[in-house]
């Protein structure tokens, strides 16, 4: 028995291969967005284990992109009057805070990643205790050389922001530089400078080998081309089956 074939005018026909069109080619902008991300993270990989002197930081050349993620010098002084905890930190299978501390370099304001700390407990004595110890850390109006690494900050849009203020520390769920403007009612650099392991004033530095990752991107881009192979295959086949049906039983309509 033959199948029945339902009858597609040309303008319908037309549609779907724009509409197939459409959604092929931005499979592949995505699988070429993958390979822009690996690229990246490539470069980022490269300047993070690359050694070379370090750029000394300015306000003529902090705004600039070539300064990030290369070992970099800035001199100013903490401004020991806030410190930010970032919460739900994991380190060695331990729970702890990332530590940050506003720095002054000729009137800019930079969030300086101290580190990760351990978190013994959430008990806001607990949590005192660590803002007398922080503060004994940095009591220091002198100006200080910090050696370390601009990196750029991606808050997590789909985190609730909760803050919470315990002595002069506030403990905070995601590093969002907007909100910590609000917090200090100041204007921050967007940047954040991440302490060298070797500094008298970092804490525990995570190494960030972790989130670069760059073959993932690689992997999901080989994973958009083949989608977009399968579904274009998968089009051009079955165009071509109601093709040969119609036009066996002269089913294509003009309209």
């Amino acid at each position: 028995m033959q199948d029945k074939v339902l009858p597609l005018s040309r303008t319908s026909i037309t549609g779907l291969i724009i509409l197939a069109t459409i959604i092929f080619f931005s499979l592949i902008k995505l699988g070429f967005w993958q390979v822009s991300r690996y690229n990246e993270k490539l470069l980022l990989e490269e300047n993070l284990t690359k050694k070379e002197a370090a750029i000394k930081v300015t306000t003529t050349n902090l705004n600039s992109n070539k300064i990030l993620y290369k070992e970099a010098l800035i001199e100013g002084s903490f401004l020991n009057e806030s410190y930010f905890l970032i919460d739900n930190q994991m380190y060695n299978r331990k729970f702890g805070y990332k530590l940050l501390c506003p720095f002054i370099m000729n009137k800019e304001i930079i969030l300086v990643d101290l580190g990760w700390i351990p978190a013994q407990s959430r008990d806001k004595k607990i949590l005192q205790k660590i803002s007398k110890d922080i503060f004994l850390h940095f009591n220091t109006t002198k100006n200080t050389i910090l050696k370390g690494k601009f990196v750029e900050t991606h808050a997590n849009k789909l985190s609730k922001q909760g803050v919470e203020k315990i002595a002069d520390i506030f403990r905070i769920q995601n590093l969002d530089i907007t909100t910590i403007e609000n917090l200090l009612n100041k204007k921050i650099h967007p940047y954040v400078f991440n302490l060298s392991k070797n500094s008298k004033h970092s804490f525990t530095i995570r190494e960030h080998k972790q989130w670069l990752n760059p073959k993932k991107h690689l992997g999901y881009a080989i994973q958009w081309f083949c989608l977009a192979l399968a579904f274009f295959l998968l089009c051009a086949i079955n165009l071509y089956k109601h093709f040969k049906k119609c036009k066996t039983n002269n089913l294509i309509t003009e309209n």
